[in-house]
């Protein structure tokens, strides 16, 4: 939170006042009060000194009369005389250096401050350090009054300097090419290299070349560096000496260039964006000398006002601030920490000559009068940071020069400015596929925009992984994308909207509505602040159901009302989308209702907004059976998204070809309409009165002039129409852009929305392309019915070696040597085509299973051999004693627990506040175990996205040492940071999953002897793994937990492992006969699963309840198990679980079938 103080400008002149009338007091009046108060002792005490030199004796008899008589007065006087002069002598030097310190100080801040620096501090003289603080803070309270304004707008502004860039450069005649860095050669391939320094991390380097360091981790993953070792993966740890690869998305030449400021450059005005805990005085301060000129920047930004009411006494990180001409950057200062970016870009001039022209862009079909020009957008945001770019396109052109009438000559060489891309590079870059790139994940930050759309995806992620887990086989586990990067962006990224709670909203809205016989009120957008919901209506209507209250003229839904509960609803508003989104506010428009919007603006903030629409319409949950129709985007583009929800999206050839479409559509709800008697599309889904409601919309990217005009035409008739179940929204060109339903976005992402019923302006949604790739991904992968093998266990410990991260023993799954079939390859009369292994031959036990007769679902044969028993218990000879301390809660060694809710039981104190925060950090490094974490992983993990400051990380981690208390021997559980840099705990810390996993393998190593040990493991479940941990602070913060998809601790991954352990379990206590076993084990993977997705418990408990003869609970559990599905005969259920059925329930099973669609086994 950012603010400026209103006050200060009058509490300065009034300190200005006071310190001068002070200062006047010190200097003048001091000495007459002293002279009036004590006299002038010299005369009296000059008698005394002559006598005592002409005769010591008298002098000294003197004073021993004036002691021994009877005092007449004269004595009291006389001493009265004495303190007057000491006093008045302390007086005078008080005085004396007073005087010398005000001087001092006046010459070293009037100095100071004319150079625009802050005044350094004078050195402070023994006898003298009261009087130099006062005379300081005198004359700084006259000085920062009086002179700071005239001194401050008195100093010239310095040249902006153009920041280096990659790239072909042409240089000028006569023009020396610059050398390039030692540490920053060139290549052939498409990357830079650069040598490690001492201190350099593999995040700072990243930040530097602006490349995630997702995708710089793995450019050089097992590269051989000079010393010989490399870089592994899960491992960010680099080494002075050491040559890093730097991918580019295009390739580099060999020199790195830099240029001069041209005058215009010189001359322009400089913007700054907004950090966290900037006030607009920090920002005045540092860059115009004083923090009271605050008020001509805010008169620079009136846009700022309103986008936000309370600026400028409120700015907000991010926002990006016009500064005045006269600004030069001082430095960071304490309340001004943001960067400094360029503010009024030049445009390029045309070339001088054909020959120029030639040789400034020599690519085939070039044109000044390009898409890219004619548009008169801005694709790119210039950057101040010396930092190389390295990712400017390989074209040549002159430098941008301020007008036209520029020579030549003075053009500088530089790399092309990315400002303007061509049609043709912009639809290169949107292919990476076909240019060479390689795209490793979302870049975290670029999803800024996308807050809601985040929250959607995770939702939708969720509810397709639920139905994916019943697919899922025994000893494997869900794909994870990109290793969790996707999701762990998505996941930084996530906004705290309650998206199901608005589906519910609307849908209990509709409910209610249609019990009405009143008109239906004519919604058009909607706004989700906070927690509550508010339905924007175009004119003031009756009073709305409980609980919606009447909020001047509009509905609202309080964020603490209870919604209704509905089911058979048809969504009322499936066209409803966001178009502005920042934290705690979304705007949201229904399409359907305005028929048409143009997006004009920026070019790449208009196609990110459209790119947004799409994805969100394609991902929400209130958008029951919509047709998203998209055209105009690249080819490549346009697959993405078609595979982003093949159920609702899909591409149209042409501009024209779309609007026929539409059209017949249009036509075709006219006809349902008059035929059903309802006004409009909404009240047809309201009363749920016919088929016709399901809405189209066509989405179209840089349509052509022609296309233009009939994307108007078409609009014009939808608006005739009102609300038919068809809309349009189009980019376009500001100038170009007609009708009443226009966005408009600038470059800085500014969404300004004026329609007749709406007037706002606010930050714009909006969805790079570079990330729909990795979001098309996560969502077909979860949509999949597959599953993939789980690798080897990531910590160096003793007890890891040998399994998986799971807790299975790795020698175990080898020795099987049996490929278990995919599920879709199983045979229509259920019989399983696994072959059993061939006999090590070293004595075996053999792990009893029931053979079932059907693929799928039993676990292939597994082998356990005494030299595997040894070698498990060699590996983990304290499991015993670790285990008896975590039951016994042993309140020496810290206890984490993360099967269920987030649990730390330490020795030490808990901190008073933001104990979940300390929790987390706690958690983050158990988990890490013996590989500990450095700095830069610790501050990535748990403060994505923010410029955390090395102190608060310190101080974080200094409250969790605490927290966690010390060992035996006095020494702390959390030590300091070591010779290696990492953070770690120290040996002998508790953890839950690890406890899990250990007692899991060495149970599979025991064979039937091993259920003991799976029974423990199960013992330590909770609830759901880490139930809760994600949930949001609030508004604005940082959102909990979010490296999660990227750890070992996944919380899908451990579901996974608990209940194949339950299913493990179950199968030995059914051979053993003890069914009561089995149904405990059920019940511990269901704590872990509430939802009940996977299939597996719901086969053992089934067979449970066969080998007990309760046929009437069989027959319940296969109805609740449908209804669970959401099928309607057993054949919809998945195959491994259908063959079972078949076995289990061959007479219920044709019952079932023939009951038809209730879904439910007969009583």
């Amino acid at each position: 939170m950012a603010r400026t103080a209103i006050t200060a400008g009058r509490g300065r002149q009034a300190l200005t006042a006071i310190g001068a009338l002070v200062l006047v007091a010190l200097i003048a009046a001091l000495p007459i009060l002293l002279l009036w108060a004590a006299g002038n002792p010299l005369a009296e005490l000059g008698g005394w000194f002559a006598t005592l030199t002409d005769d010591p004796g008298a002098a000294v008899r003197q004073v021993w009369q004036a002691l021994s008589t009877r005092d007449d007065g004269d004595l009291f006087l006389w001493a009265l005389s004495l303190v007057g002069w000491v006093a008045a002598a302390l007086a005078a030097w008080t005085w004396v250096t007073f005087l010398v310190a005000v001087v001092a100080e006046a010459a070293t801040q009037v100095q100071g401050r004319r150079k625009g620096r802050i005044p350094r501090r004078i050195a402070q003289v023994p006898g003298m350090r009261l009087q130099q603080r006062a005379a300081a803070a005198l004359v700084a309270a006259i000085l920062g009054g009086l002179a700071a304004p005239a001194l401050a707008s008195a100093a010239a502004p310095a040249a902006a300097v153009q920041p280096m860039t990659v790239g072909p450069a042409r240089a000028a005649e006569g023009t020396e090419q610059p050398s390039p860095a030692p540490t920053h050669a060139a290549t052939a391939e498409n990357h830079l290299e650069h040598t490690v320094e001492r201190g350099e991390s593999l995040l700072a380097i990243a930040e530097r070349y602006t490349v995630s360091w997702q995708r710089l981790a793995e450019a050089n993953h097992g590269l051989p560096q000079p010393d010989g070792r490399s870089l592994q993966p899960g491992n960010t740890r680099v080494y002075a000496g050491w040559t890093l690869r730097i991918p580019l998305a295009t390739a580099p030449t060999a020199t790195i260039t830099s240029t001069q400021a041209s005058p215009a450059a010189a001359t322009a005005r400089i913007s700054y964006l907004v950090a966290r805990g900037d006030w607009l005085s920090g920002v005045a301060q540092r860059f115009l000398g004083d923090a009271d000129r605050y008020v001509e920047i805010a008169d620079l930004n009136p846009q700022l006002k309103r986008r936000d009411a309370r600026f400028p006494d409120h700015i907000e990180p991010g926002w990006r601030i016009l500064l005045p001409k006269e600004a030069r950057d001082r430095g960071p200062v304490e309340r001004a920490q943001g960067l400094v970016v360029n503010g009024d870009r030049a445009r390029p001039s045309p070339p001088a000559s054909e020959a120029d022209s030639a040789s400034a862009d020599p690519r085939p079909g070039a044109a000044a009068d390009s898409p890219a020009d004619a548009s008169g957008s801005r694709r790119g945001d210039a950057s101040s940071s010396p930092a190389v770019a390295p990712t400017s396109p390989p074209t040549a052109t002159a430098t941008p020069s301020a007008s036209a009438s520029s020579p030549a000559d003075e053009r500088t060489a530089t790399a092309r400015s990315t400002d303007e891309p061509t049609t043709a590079e912009a639809d290169q870059g949107r292919q990476p596929a076909e240019n060479g790139e390689v795209n490793g994940g979302i870049v975290l930050g670029s999803l800024a925009g996308a807050g809601l759309l985040s929250a959607l995806l995770l939702a939708a992620v969720v509810r397709r992984r639920a139905r994916q887990r019943q697919h899922r086989r025994p000893g494997r586990r869900l794909p994870h994308p990109r290793s969790g990067a996707t999701e762990r962006a998505l996941r930084v990224a996530e906004q705290p909207a309650d998206v199901d709670r608005l589906d519910l909203a609307l849908r209990s809205l509709a409910a209610a509505l249609a019990e009405r016989e009143q008109p239906l009120p004519d919604i058009a957008a909607a706004w989700i602040v906070d927690q509550s919901v508010t339905v924007v209506l175009t004119t003031p209507g009756a009073q709305p159901p409980a609980p919606w209250i009447d909020d001047l003229g509009h509905w609202t839904l309080p964020g603490d009302a209870t919604v209704p509960a509905v089911t058979e609803q048809l969504a009322p508003l499936p066209a409803l989308v966001a178009v502005g989104s920042q934290p705690g506010r979304h705007l949201l428009l229904d399409l359907e209702r305005l028929g048409s919007l143009a997006i004009a603006g920026d070019s790449e903030r208009t196609l990110a907004l459209l790119r947004y629409i799409a994805c969100e319409l394609a991902c929400n949950a209130w958008s029951d059976d919509v047709e998203i129709i998209v055209t105009g985007f690249p080819a490549y583009e346009a697959e993405l998204l078609v595979a982003l929800n093949p159920d609702r999206v899909r591409a149209a050839s042409s501009v024209s070809e779309a609007v026929n479409r539409l059209r017949r559509r249009t036509a075709a709800v006219a006809a349902a309409l008059s035929a059903s008697g309802a006004a409009d599309a909404l009240a047809g889904r309201i009363s749920d009165n016919g088929e016709a409601w399901a809405p189209q919309v066509l989405l179209v990217a840089d349509p052509h002039a022609d296309d233009l005009d009939l994307l108007d035409e078409f609009g014009k008739e939808l608006r005739e129409a009102g609300r038919c179940a068809v809309a349009v929204a189009s980019t376009t060109r500001v100038n170009a852009a007609t009708g009443p339903n226009t966005a408009i976005i600038d470059e800085d992402g500014i969404l300004q929305l004026a329609l007749p019923f709406l007037l706002v302006e606010g930050a714009a949604a909006g969805l790079p392309v570079c990330e729909l790739e990795p979001l098309v991904e996560i969502m077909a992968q979860a949509r999949s019915a597959t599953d993939e093998s789980i690798p080897p266990a990531a910590e160096p410990e003793d007890w890891a070696e040998g399994t998986d991260a799971a807790g299975s023993v790795l020698e175990l799954l080898t020795a099987a040597a049996v490929a278990e079939p995919a599920i879709s390859q199983a045979s229509e009369n259920g019989e399983s085509n696994l072959s059993d292994a061939s006999a090590p031959s070293d004595p075996i036990v053999a792990v009893p299973r029931i053979d079932s007769g059907h693929a799928g679902y039993a676990r292939p044969r597994r082998e356990v051999n005494a030299a595997i028993r040894q070698r498990r218990r060699q590996s983990d000879p304290e499991l015993d004693s670790d285990l008896r301390a975590w039951r016994e809660q042993d309140s020496a060694r810290p206890r984490i627990g993360v099967l269920g809710p987030v649990d730390v039981d330490a020795p030490g104190p808990a901190p008073a506040q933001r104990r979940r925060f300390h929790a987390e950090l706690i958690v983050y490094l158990a988990q890490r175990g013996a590989r500990g974490a450095s700095a830069e992983q610790l501050t990535d993990a748990l403060w994505p996205e923010q410029q955390v400051k090395d102190a608060s990380r310190r101080v974080a981690i200094t409250r969790a040492r605490r927290w966690l208390g010390e060992r035996q021997d006095g020494s702390a559980w959390l030590p300091e940071m070591g010779s290696d840099r990492l953070y770690r705990l120290e040996p002998g810390y508790l953890l839950d999953w690890h406890l899990f996993r250990r007692l899991r393998s060495r149970g599979q190593s025991r064979g039937p002897a091993g259920v003991k040990d799976l029974r423990a493991a199960l013992e330590l479940v909770r609830g759901a793994p880490l139930d809760g941990a994600d949930r949001a602070y609030a508004v604005g913060a940082r959102n909990p937990f979010t490296w999660l998809p990227e750890s070992d601790i996944y919380p899908g991954h451990i579901t996974s492992a608990v209940v194949d352990t339950a299913h493990d379990l179950a199968e030995l206590y059914l051979e053993a006969g003890d069914t009561t076993g089995a149904r405990w084990a059920v019940q511990q993977a269901w704590l872990a699963d509430p939802d009940r997705a996977d299939d597996g418990p719901w086969r053992d408990i089934m067979r449970a309840a066969h080998a007990e003869g309760h046929a009437a609970e069989l027959r319940n559990l296969l109805g609740e198990l449908m209804r669970a599905r959401e099928a309607e005969v057993p054949e919809d259920l998945t195959p491994a679980t259908y063959a079972l059925l078949r076995e289990l329930l061959p007479d219920l099973l044709a019952a079932t079938t023939a009951s038809g669609a209730g879904g439910a086994a007969p009583n």
